[in-house]
């Protein structure tokens, strides 16, 4: 990529942060909430209470915001003001504007293939953490493709306003050439007529992800705002905070785990659900990083036993329960593979 050859600089306490896992930048979803609600005759103060939102965030387009109430903010909207698309039109006002840093990073791109690609790369990372984004190329048509981090499926208005906030950003970006092909939706077919008139395409309903088409033929042609300068600053700008911004989702499952084990409620579901993803997008970041949500806490096990053979004089037998194994031997068994050492073996040898 464009990028990767790019000057770098020093970064030392980074001045811009992503918010952290399960949650979103909150400017994504309040940039211009306040006056579209007051629009629709709303009071915006009392929406944002109801949904246990502080009303100071709506100043703060940088603040975190917990996804949930991020995206169901919207759909308790559609209800209360009787705006069927109200996703849809918050999007429209909105804009490129809400990704500031990544929308001006794709807009310097030498060419919108280099913009897409660095959008996929960075817009999960500084705005919704636990979302993919991928650019998919292919002979005629191109997508720009995007998983939520959780399950997006029931929530209406926010694919409707990640739906409009796609295609405003491709648009702004591509300028007056970019003309979509289609766009695809994991919502289910409603109103369907209304959005594809403001979306200026046809849309592919209930899908597995969230999509824009367009021709490929799009892709080399120069952007018309291309500084390839600014480009590679800001594009080492964001490759350094990556490295130094807060703890790797390996770190985070290690937590989970450290703590859920003796629960009896450690899964891969309640994993991805406390860090704002779902299962398939942590597998396949775990993969990514070269580990698993099961050799993580297969290891976790082997800690804790660690701790209590040394803390307590509990029975193998209610280790190999208290830790989730199916049987003593079972337990016997992944110790010693771990450690070379059985779990009396180990007991012995600890110091008291």
């Amino acid at each position: 990529m464009v990028y990767d050859t790019a000057v770098l600089f020093n970064v030392k306490g980074p001045g811009i942060l992503p918010p952290p896992l399960g949650s979103v930048r909150s400017g994504q979803y309040l940039l211009g909430f306040k006056d579209l609600v007051s629009s629709r005759g709303g009071d915006w103060i009392k929406i944002l209470d109801a949904n246990e939102i502080n009303a100071g965030v709506v100043s703060d387009p940088d603040r975190s915001l917990d996804w949930k109430s991020a995206v169901g903010l919207l759909d308790y909207c559609s209800r209360i003001l009787k705006d069927d698309l109200f996703g849809l039109n918050l999007a429209s006002r909105q804009g490129a504007q809400v990704y500031s840093l990544i929308a001006t990073l794709a807009r310097s791109a030498p060419t919108l293939r280099d913009a897409l690609r660095a959008i996929s790369d960075f817009l999960p990372f500084l705005h919704s953490p636990g979302a993919e984004v991928e650019l998919v190329v292919g002979f005629q048509t191109s997508e720009l493709r995007w998983f939520p981090g959780a399950d997006f499926a029931t929530f209406e208005q926010a694919n409707h306003h990640g739906l409009m906030l796609a295609m405003r950003l491709l648009t702004e970006v591509a300028g007056d050439r970019f003309q979509p092909s289609y766009a695809v939706s994991v919502s289910a077919a409603r109103n369907c007529d209304r959005i594809e008139r403001a979306l200026g395409c046809p849309v592919r309903w209930r899908a597995p992800n969230d999509a824009v088409g367009f021709p490929s033929e799009l892709l080399d042609h120069p952007l018309q705002f291309s500084n390839p300068f600014v480009f590679g600053l800001l594009s080492s700008y964001l490759l350094q905070i990556k490295g130094v911004a807060g703890p790797s989702v390996i770190q985070q499952v290690e937590a989970y785990a450290a703590g859920t084990l003796r629960t009896g409620n450690c899964s891969i579901a309640g994993c991805a659900s406390r860090l704002g993803l779902s299962a398939r997008t942590l597998q396949k970041r775990l993969s990514a990083m070269g580990s698993s949500f099961s050799a993580i806490v297969d290891a976790q096990r082997v800690e804790a036993a660690k701790d209590i053979l040394r803390g307590t004089g509990s029975t193998l037998d209610d280790i190999a329960e208290q830790l989730g194994y199916s049987e003593k031997s079972s337990f016997c068994r992944a110790f010693k593979r771990a450690t070379r050492l059985t779990p009396s073996h180990y007991r012995s040898q600890a110091p008291t």
